[in-house]
């Protein structure tokens, strides 16, 4: 990678907008986010503005961030008001997009159809055209929505542009599971997952992991996904990533208990547990619980897996919330339909009034 460091603002800024938003890459922009925010104020010039807006706006684009449509059409209006039309045009295309991932299709959609085609030779604006399409027409069906993808992975640079490709390829692999094409699915994550890799990019390659695992689910292969659904597990516990974390750890767990690994079941459960219980999920904090209790069970330790549905059940009661607390409820009613009531009436007793 050049030494940014050496570089003027303008440059520099140059330099920032043709980087992949992954990996060292992305960490390079926003750590230069700050020395470009100071040249403007010392020094106003539009053109290093907007390059500030549009850098701003992307980042806000790739996190899914609410602002993010409103970030790119002003970086698209600085592009204007600079004098520089097709990187205007460029942004719109991309708050296109920031509108559709935050949950306004119609109007992403009546956005690109507004913006219409750019004109010839505007190579920059066709492809940013190319990836918008294939991320607002959504609705778009089989053939016609694989080849709007395609299209936009033949129009994305690389290495420039490989956060896009990468979602696209994943696109491509939720459009083939879909289909019922779990080999040609495959590829295309294991295509993602490459570029993640060439990147050195945790975030993406726990999100990559994530759906490898999902999708060999999917495809009735749950032995060759507790591998990859490890990997995610593992990089959203060590990037706070609980969200993930709650989600991938609960499939995880699944697929563990399914395969008897009553001791790798009881660490994903009690990760999950601890994931949900910081973000407030008590329905993931119940499911959590019972996992956990369901390894140790397996293993004869019934006291141990009663008294932790016990503690739980009195956490989600002060946390007032009845739904999670039923789930316990009826998961103690299937031990005891289990044990048998003549011994598990006297250990419920017992580990009630201990705990």
């Amino acid at each position: 990678m050049l030494n940014l460091a050496e570089l003027e603002p303008a440059a520099l800024a140059e330099q920032l907008l043709a980087l992949p938003l992954l990996g060292a890459a992305r960490r390079e922009v926003l750590r230069a986010l700050p020395r470009l925010a100071t040249a403007v104020a010392l020094r106003p010039d539009p053109t290093l503005e907007a390059h500030l807006l549009a850098l701003g706006g992307a980042l806000a684009l790739q996190d899914g961030r609410p602002d993010a449509a409103r970030q790119l059409a002003e970086a698209a209006r600085a592009y204007a008001q600079a004098g520089l039309e097709e990187r205007a045009m460029v942004l719109r295309f991309q708050a296109a997009r920031a509108l559709a991932r935050a949950g306004h299709p119609a109007q992403a959609e009546a956005r690109l159809e507004a913006l219409g085609a750019p004109p010839e030779g505007w190579s920059m604006a066709r492809a940013e055209q190319q990836i918008t399409a294939a991320s607002v027409l959504v609705d778009e069906q089989g053939g016609a929505r694989r080849a709007l993808l395609e299209a936009a992975l033949a129009a994305a640079p690389s290495p420039g542009r490989d956060h896009d490709r990468l979602e696209l390829h994943l696109s491509l692999a939720e459009l083939h599971l879909e289909g019922g094409d779990a080999t040609r699915a495959r590829a295309e994550v294991e295509r993602a997952a490459a570029l993640a890799a060439t990147h050195d990019d945790n975030v993406a390659s726990c999100l990559v992991d994530a759906m490898l695992g999902d999708l060999l689910i999917e495809a009735g292969l749950p032995a060759e996904a507790l591998a990859p659904l490890q990997r995610a597990v593992e990089a959203a516990d060590a990037l706070g990533d609980d969200l993930t974390l709650v989600a991938q750890g609960s499939v995880l767990c699944a697929v563990q208990l399914e395969a008897a690994d009553w001791e790798g079941a009881e660490r994903s459960a009690r990760r999950v547990l601890g994931a949900a219980e910081r973000r407030g999920n008590w329905l993931g904090v119940a499911d959590g619980a019972m996992s956990w209790a369901t390894s140790l069970v397996e293993r004869g330790a019934w006291s141990a897996a009663v008294a932790i549905l016990l503690r739980t059940a009195r956490v989600l009661r002060e946390r007032a919330h009845e739904p999670s607390v039923n789930l316990i409820k009826a998961r103690l009613a299937e031990l005891r339909g289990r044990l048998g009531p003549e011994e598990f009436d006297p250990l419920l007793r017992e580990i009630s009034a201990r705990v």
